[in-house]
């Protein structure tokens, strides 16, 4: 379901469950917003068709989001950046943790605030800078398991990192 058709499903249920009263207060073409916004956040496969603010919402909140496919969110956790040394201490691998954390990452804060300060910002926010920076964001994910991939430590990040390359490497040999 794209979201026009998932508009016009939520168009629909409000008007299943509204009552009288709620048809004497708000206006005839309302739609359940809390639905929409729901689907946004957890359902919805892309961000095609939808304005910016809930663009914005669907590469925050939603699985299928560009923020969360950099390593450090569903897909790594702070565990497996540890690895063993050569005296059999258990260190951490600090730096790659940090590259691949999407709130330390530039373009990320800059989606994040246009969508935390909303019609302040998110009108000055446009369209070529919320694709840019979903651009610049993607690009920083593939460098980031690039370099964990490449690292030093045996950590069970890089075995992960290094199935997620190639993974990436078959989808754009299809397209």
């Amino acid at each position: 379901m794209n979201y026009k058709q998932a508009k016009k499903h939520f168009k629909n249920e409000w008007q299943k469950t509204a009552t009288e009263i709620d048809h004497l207060i708000y206006p005839k073409g309302s739609i359940d917003l809390d639905g929409l916004l729901k689907w946004v956040r957890e359902d919805a496969k892309t961000d095609e068709g939808m304005p910016k603010r809930y663009a914005l919402i669907f590469h925050i909140f939603n699985p299928n989001g560009v923020a969360n496919q950099f390593p450090k969110s569903e897909i790594l956790s702070t565990e497996d950046f540890y690895f063993i040394n050569e005296e059999g201490e258990e260190r951490f691998a600090t730096g790659l943790e940090t590259l691949s954390n999407k709130f330390d990452n530039y373009h990320f804060k800059c989606i994040q605030k246009a969508f935390h300060t909303g019609g302040r910002d998110s009108k000055n926010y446009s369209w070529w800078s919320f694709r840019y920076d979903l651009n610049a964001i993607r690009i920083d994910i593939e460098e980031a398991w690039r370099s964990i991939a490449r690292s030093k430590f045996p950590t069970k990040a890089r075995e992960i990192a290094r199935a997620r390359l190639s993974e990436i490497k078959n989808t754009e040999e299809v397209a």
